[in-house]
């Protein structure tokens, strides 16, 4: 982690939460971290200089890879699948790829949200993840386009840090319905359009533990794909159920 106040590289105690400073970083606001296990490789940001720095994980000493071309990019993510280094820039609100060598960025797209702070990459399902911090929300991100799409609110003011655990890959899916058991309890939202014309959105969840949680012939991750409610087989309550729709 980084103190800001302090401008140093701290360890954190995952049992008890405790920091431990490693060193001063000689960089004054270096704000996205991300861990590069191919390389075993500490990469950080930093804002004063919008330039992408490599961490030394003994002293903490930061040195300056080369401008980002970008002024603002505060969250990073790697892909070790692909060697993909990704950084979200809340300037411009833009997804870019990051050169490691040269430190160079190269947008992707817009994101389509005005405050990713935070991403992190679940090497397990290919799946980029953003914490939107101007609605509170967990976002997916598509790596090939930057769009970003709202997967649920996280109960929560100021989510501007993700990680993943690989070893552990918390993307657990029990029913084996293609999502994973956190996103059916979390819950996403559906837009339907009734038959007199009222538009309805609502927030809906499915049971992690059932691939068809209303028994309707559709599995969940399906009703999701097809902006189905998981708990309901005629979700317009139009006579007709989701499955012959």
């Amino acid at each position: 982690g980084v103190n800001s106040t302090s401008a140093q590289l701290i360890r954190i105690n995952t049992a008890t939460g405790a920091g431990t400073a490693v060193g001063a970083l000689g960089l004054t606001a270096v704000r996205g971290l991300v861990f590069d296990p191919n390389h075993n490789k500490l990469y950080g940001t930093d804002n004063t200089t919008d330039r992408l720095i490599v961490i030394n994980t003994t002293t903490g000493a930061g040195t300056a890879i080369g401008a980002l071309g970008f002024s603002d990019v505060r969250g990073l993510a790697f892909d070790p699948n692909t060697d993909t280094l990704y950084g979200a820039d809340t300037n411009t609100d833009k997804l870019i790829t990051i050169n490691p060598a040269t430190g160079a960025g190269t947008m992707v797209g817009a994101l389509g949200f005005t405050e990713i702070r935070g991403i992190a990459f679940d090497s397990h399902t290919d799946t980029l993840y953003g914490a939107d911090d101007s609605t509170d929300k967990l976002i997916t991100i598509d790596p090939a386009t930057g769009a970003g799409t709202a997967v649920g609110l996280f109960g929560f003011t100021g989510v501007r840090g993700l990680a993943f655990d690989p070893p552990l890959n918390q993307q657990v899916d029990t029913d084996g319905d293609g999502f994973a058991d956190w996103f059916e309890q979390l819950g996403w939202f559906v837009t339907v359009q009734f038959d007199d014309g009222t538009i309805r959105t609502a927030h809906v969840t499915s049971d992690p533990f059932s691939k068809d949680t209303d028994g309707d012939g559709i599995y969940d991750g399906d009703e999701n794909r097809h902006n189905f409610d998981p708990r309901t087989d005629d979700t317009d309550a139009d006579q007709v159920t989701d499955g012959d729709e």
